[in-house]
């Protein structure tokens, strides 16, 4: 039976219990994603760009409404009506949306974003990770949905027809609520890619609580300026800013030109660190990513064990270079992702993807496709901005990217590596259910966007809109790749990027 169809029959649900719970899976075909529990909208405001009215729905969340539209949405609540617009065409004529979802900057496309109709208000989300509940971020009931191509490309199928179309697209927190002007009957109808972008601010839609921790050795304090993310979003701790903004040791960059509020400070000079002290720290946020502090300056990191215990329950860390002594130098498990070297060891590369697992190949796809592999299959990393303290990566590891080495130079080492948290999974309740993951670490031994160059200039004021550099379009596909997971997925769709 054909999605439309099923559409056109829920009313039938309520004749029977059998009934009723196959119409669900049919009707209102829930995806998942994210590992945290929503219960919190963070939408709200007006649009800043793109020539779009704001609107919201029945529960505040934020939509975009294109200039040309003039009437808001409307959805399909009642679980037992035929959702409205939704129709068979003739022959293999379908209604269908298409379209390429990119980056809050708009100039990269996005591998496996969701891209749905919601049939209701689509659930709210809460900031920050305190339980491990794998998938509870659900993106609701749908009348139509699918997920981006290697190409950030989307095709969505059985489509309802008419004016003012809810169209949502999604990776994990990040979540933008469009609605598309007219969508005709058996048709195909192309969505402007302004309108299928993330979000770059909280007006445009929900984005994850975030906290960066600035090092003078790497770029990454300026990592998700490049993704796209407005300098308004970027406040001190006690602001209100999707970036969280703290000091690190060795006279990490400070904060300016942003939302506003002072850094918190992790430099030692002030006491503990306020945002790894204690594993409530940790909770407030959903990714924490932590630069390179030009040395491991465990002297600030006491008890790694509130990061081990926030990542085993559903955090998200990238750590570059020397932040990896939360793992190397960590509890026994963490220790055990990876096989380390000397912490001043240089890469001069070339390096390579390793394509040898799924997933590996889709990365490599998908970095080729935007611009970061050279024409001999060689990553276009800047060489000077390569360590080789990461020798090998663990049985629960994944290799992303390598230096291949030269027998008479140097020997190979790990660029990139993830791994799923808690190590080894949580069991299923019987034999039958797959081990399930929470959390996720990513272990870089690049120095993001720095160039070779140390800098403490502050952030974001020095930050600049150009255009990602080879290191950060590489981990830009891992910050998102670890931040959608999907379960109970209709059939056809690819599995989730944490099922590694």
């Amino acid at each position: 039976m054909t999605r439309a169809l099923v559409a056109r029959r829920c009313f039938m649900a309520a004749l029977l219990p059998l009934a009723l719970l196959l119409a669900f899976v049919g009707c209102h075909g829930d995806f998942f994603v994210g590992v945290d529990q929503a219960d919190a909208s963070t939408a709200g405001g007006a649009p800043g760009t793109g020539g779009s009215q704001h609107a919201s729905d029945d529960a505040g969340h934020a939509i975009f409404v294109p200039a040309s539209s003039d009437a808001s949405p409307e959805l399909c609540t009642d679980p037992n009506a035929q959702c409205p617009g939704v129709i068979s065409c003739p022959g293999t004529q379908e209604t269908t949306l298409t379209g390429t979802v990119f980056d809050p900057a708009g100039k990269t496309p996005l591998f496996n974003a969701i891209v749905y109709v919601p049939q209701s208000t689509p659930p709210a989300m809460a900031p920050g990770t305190s339980t491990c509940s794998q998938c509870a971020v659900a993106v609701g009931d749908y009348i139509a949905a699918t997920t981006t191509d290697v190409n950030g490309v989307f095709t969505l199928k059985e489509s309802p027809m008419g004016k003012n179309i809810p169209l949502v697209i999604q990776m994990g927190k990040w979540r933008r609520q469009i609605v598309v002007p007219s969508v005709p009957a058996c048709e195909t109808t192309q969505v402007p890619a302004e309108l299928t972008r993330l979000p770059r601010n909280r007006t445009e839609g929900d984005i994850p609580q975030m906290a960066v921790l600035t090092g003078a050795c790497d770029g990454i304090g300026c990592f998700l300026r490049h993704v796209g993310l407005d300098a308004q979003e970027f406040t001190g701790p006690d602001g209100d800013g999707r970036l969280h903004v703290y000091r690190g040791a060795g006279r990490g960059p400070d904060l300016a030109g942003g939302g506003g509020g002072t850094a918190g400070d992790c430099t030692g000079d002030a006491g503990a660190c306020p945002l790894w002290t204690t594993k409530q720290d940790l909770e407030r946020y959903d990714t924490v990513l932590l630069g390179c502090e030009c040395g491991e300056n465990d002297q600030t990191k006491p008890d790694k064990f509130p990061m081990h215990d926030w990542l085993n329950e559903g955090g998200s860390v990238i750590a570059v270079h020397d932040q990896e002594t939360w793992f190397k130098n960590g509890p026994s498990d963490f220790q055990s992702v990876a096989t380390w070297g000397p912490e001043d060891a240089s890469a001069p590369g070339p390096f390579v993807v390793d394509n040898s697992f799924p997933r590996g190949q889709l990365f490599l796809n998908w970095l080729s496709g935007a611009g970061g592999i050279a024409s001999d299959g060689t990553v276009l990393l800047h060489a000077a901005d390569g360590s080789a303290s990461i020798a090998s990566a663990g049985s629960q590891s994944n290799r992303w990217i390598f230096d291949k080495g030269d027998a008479d130079a140097s020997p190979a080492s790990v660029a990139y590596l993830s791994f799923l948290t808690p190590i080894g999974g949580v069991p299923g309740a019987n034999p039958s259910e797959a081990t399930a993951y929470c959390g996720k670490a990513v272990v870089t031994d690049v120095h993001v966007g720095a160039s070779a160059a140390p800098s403490n200039a502050p952030i974001p004021e020095s930050c600049g809109t150009g255009d990602l550099s080879p290191e950060e379009k590489a981990l830009e596909f891992l910050l998102f790749d670890q931040s959608v997971c999907q379960t109970m997925l209709p059939k056809g769709l690819p599995p989730g990027p944490n099922e590694e």
